[in-house]
């Protein structure tokens, strides 16, 4: 029998493809596997005359399959024979290991082709006989596979996307943090402002009094450069908040800040 022919067709299946049209429309909302499971429960509670039209369709395509199947296996058998009938011939150029070599990939092929067909007839013969319950369960299945595969692509996709654009704020919240803080201390001011002369190419000591630093002051070691420094932060008035400013809407700031 060749796997090219189209398995028979049961009378539950045409009871299924007939009714579905209509239960899809009562219930519009339902999904395949439910609709699947209402087309079941209608099939068990069909008396035998309502049952005869799909049984009698069942029947002329299973004597369809018969006659196919026949024809498929006499093809076979003919196309085997030729083969064989090949084979005993000698090639021009083609040496006994060689021909023995063509016949056991034909073999091979053969025997192949065997199995993929006895495999064919078995799963036709299984579904045919399948209980319909066991058809609306494997259906049912699926479907809820299918969902679930959707839906967790759709969660994903919306996880990805929220943790996006959190990124994008934290990032946006901590420009503005930092640039507030700059803004409201002096010693922050001090060094954006040293910054801004360093980056201009100016060294501090020659934008402050116009021309190179003098030797003395180039020489002076560290504890006088961290007297001047001190003496510079206590003449710098103290800024104290005492609430947070409306300006940070964003967190909760701290006593230590």
């Amino acid at each position: 029998m060749s796997h090219e022919v189209r398995r028979a067709t049961s009378a539950y299946e045409y009871y299924r493809s007939s009714s579905m049209p209509s239960v899809q429309s009562s219930n519009p909302s339902a999904s395949v596997g439910e609709l699947t499971s209402l087309i079941s429960g209608r099939w068990r509670s069909l008396s035998d005359s309502a049952r005869a039209p799909f049984q009698a369709s069942a029947a002329e395509d299973r004597a369809r399959f018969e006659r196919e199947s026949g024809e498929a296996d006499v093809r076979a058998e003919r196309e085997q024979r030729e083969r064989r009938e090949r084979l005993s011939v000698v090639r021009e150029g083609e040496s006994s290991s060689s021909r023995g070599g063509r016949a056991a990939a034909d073999a091979l092929r053969a025997v192949q082709q065997e199995k993929s067909d006895k495999r064919a007839a078995a799963r036709a013969t299984r579904l045919e006989n399948e209980d319909p319950s066991l058809a609306e369960e494997r259906d049912r299945k699926a479907a809820e596979r299918a969902e679930h595969r959707e839906a967790k692509a759709r969660a994903d996709g919306a996880v990805r996307a929220r943790h996006e654009e959190i990124e994008r704020e934290e990032k946006v919240n901590a420009k503005k943090r930092l640039e507030y803080l700059l803004g409201q201390s002096d010693v922050f001011r001090k060094l954006n402002g040293g910054s801004a002369g360093a980056a201009g190419g100016a060294p501090p000591a020659a934008a402050a009094g116009g021309g190179p630093a003098s030797p003395t002051r180039r020489s002076r070691g560290a504890p006088e450069a961290a007297d001047e420094q001190a003496e510079l932060e206590e003449e710098a008035p103290a800024v104290v908040l005492g609430r947070q400013p409306k300006a940070i809407e964003f967190g909760t700031m701290k006593e230590y800040q």
